[in-house]
């Protein structure tokens, strides 16, 4: 009879380096982040949660408001614009 959670204790001791698609230099990225292990990365949880599906109007913003907006630019010039010229013309939109 086979004992639960046998086969999963391997798996969790894996390195992460050896799960597909995480090579050498992905693994260093994440063991510079502290995690080393497949257990490691299934503790390690998001410092916040951004629901993307409710998506707001410039004008609803409030200052400091986290907040998700989708769009296209209206048109794009060659000269590169100042943050400030960007966050002008974003608030105006």
């Amino acid at each position: 009879m086979k004992q639960e959670g046998a086969a999963e204790a391997p798996f969790l001791a894996t390195p992460l380096q050896y799960l597909k698609g995480v090579g050498p230099r992905r693994a260093a990225d994440f063991e510079r982040a502290g995690l080393k292990t497949v257990e490691d990365l299934l503790y390690r949880f998001p410092i916040r949660y951004e629901d993307r599906s409710r998506l707001q109007t410039i004008a609803s913003l409030k200052p400091g408001q986290p907040a998700s907006r989708r769009g296209a630019p209206a048109s794009r010039s060659s000269r590169r614009r100042s943050t400030t010229e960007r966050d002008r013309c974003a608030r105006s939109g």
